[in-house]
């Protein structure tokens, strides 16, 4: 990434340096002169503030920052966890003449239950150690949902926090599964994580040919050290558990990282399912009650996983009941005053969209998104930058559509057949009854 940044500073006049800024979702790099700015990772939420006078004038230095979502911390005292992201400011040991100020989200809850304490390590040198913030050096504290950390130096930060009994850290837990082949049997994993690792963790299950089986769903795991118990409810008819109903993600595995000899993974658990009878099953279906041992709090996951045919296409199979809370989710992302739910339910877009952003490799290329720009004609070096820099993609896709095609009747008819072109067959299949332009409910 500093090598595509450092080529792009390149081919930018000397005087327009300072306002260049590149950034992506766990990298961000700039220039940056006696005026000083912020650099920002949006999709993390982290910011770094160079206040003006920090940087003497007549210099221009090159600043950038990273998550690192391949390091851990091992904890030195009982109860502490890691709360933070790992952040690396760079080049290491670039000192300013005043501190700056980076702040990142945190996980914890309950926070007059915690103690925290800002972390700093030496970036350049990859067997240092994690130590606490000196006092003379700078100053970390935690300010609502995200640290704040003060130094004048770059280098690692992070934040960890002591818990008591009532302190509350907040993870996400997901149901992954490979497509269903339309075998007997059929295996998918519950994993639990941090959420600043949720992008690690989705893009290594993507790449053991595990992809999402649902939404990624917040849980809450209080330092009871009390397990979180895993229930199988719901399963489709002609299916059941080949073994257990009930699986166990450990209150250890959920609270502390170990990298005795190398970190352990992020708690997880593996169910299979048997199918019982000789029908032939377009998919498999289950639903997941998700609960700590003493927590009120209870969570259900989903997992679904739809039969593949030649092509590595889906069976076409209409879109499951979304609950009002997934689609309370969907509006506070998409919002709701958009012109095409008069031309297609809502619920029928938010599940394109919550499928289609979902970046797939099929045989002969893309199932998702990109797909569909391509076969409403988007140039590829333009498909590449939506990827990089845009959010929504199939929201916009939409919006480009509805203001192309003013009924719900072309509305309907272009986007089923540019979903066909595309070979996006299922997601075709979705919109085909809407195709008379009726937009029913």
């Amino acid at each position: 990434m500093l090598g595509i940044f450092r080529l792009k500073v390149s081919m930018i006049k000397l005087k327009d340096v300072s306002e260049f800024i590149f950034s992506t979702t766990i990298f961000a790099a700039g220039i940056f002169d006696h005026k000083g700015g912020n650099l920002t990772i949006k999709d993390a939420d982290v910011n770094l503030f160079i206040p003006e006078g920090a940087i003497p004038k007549g210099t221009r230095k090159e600043v950038y920052m990273y998550l690192d979502q391949d390091e851990y911390l091992k904890q030195e005292q009982p109860n502490e966890t890691r709360v933070a992201p790992i952040v690396h400011c760079g080049p290491p040991g670039t000192t300013f003449e005043v501190p700056f100020v980076l702040t990142f989200p945190h996980c914890a809850e309950n926070k007059d239950h915690w103690t925290f304490s800002g972390k700093i390590k030496d970036s350049s040198n990859a067997d240092s150690d994690w130590e606490p913030i000196d006092q003379t050096e700078g100053i970390s504290f935690v300010y609502e949902d995200h640290c704040i950390i003060m130094v004048k130096h770059f280098t690692g930060f992070t934040m960890t926090g002591v818990a008591e009994t009532e302190g509350t850290k907040r993870m996400n837990i997901c149901s992954f599964g490979k497509d269903y082949n339309g075998g007997n049997t059929y295996t998918f994993k519950v994993r639990a994580f941090n959420p600043y690792d949720k992008e690690a963790v989705i893009k290594y299950q993507s790449e053991n040919k595990e992809e999402r089986r649902d939404d990624v769903h917040i849980i809450r795991i209080q330092n009871t050290g009390e397990d979180v118990k895993v229930n199988l409810k719901e399963i489709k008819e002609g299916w059941l558990s080949e073994y257990e109903l009930e699986m166990t993600l450990k209150y250890e595995e959920l609270w502390y990282e170990k990298n005795d000899d190398g970190c352990d993974p992020p708690a997880g658990c593996r169910f299979r399912l048997k199918n019982t009878d000789s029908n032939n099953h377009d998919s498999v279906h289950c639903r997941m009650k998700v609960k700590q041992n003493g927590n009120t709090e209870e969570n259900y996951l989903e997992m679904e996983a739809q039969r593949i045919i030649a092509g590595n296409q889906m069976v076409p199979l209409p879109p499951p009941a979304h609950s009002d809370f997934n689609l309370q989710i969907s509006r506070q992302i998409a919002g709701t005053q958009h012109e095409f739910y008069k031309k297609l339910p809502e619920k029928v877009c938010h599940h394109l969209m919550t499928n289609l952003d979902v970046e797939r490799e099929g045989t002969n290329g893309p199932l998702d998104w990109r797909a569909l720009a391509d076969a409403m004609g988007i140039k590829a070096d333009t498909i590449e930058w939506m990827r990089i820099y845009a959010k929504n993609h199939t929201l916009k896709l939409l919006n480009l559509l509805d203001k192309q095609y003013k009924t719900p009747y072309e509305f309907c008819n272009m986007l089923y057949e540019k979903l066909r072109e595309a070979e996006l067959l299922r997601e075709a299949e979705w919109v085909s009854p809407y195709t008379s332009g009726v937009a029913r409910s």
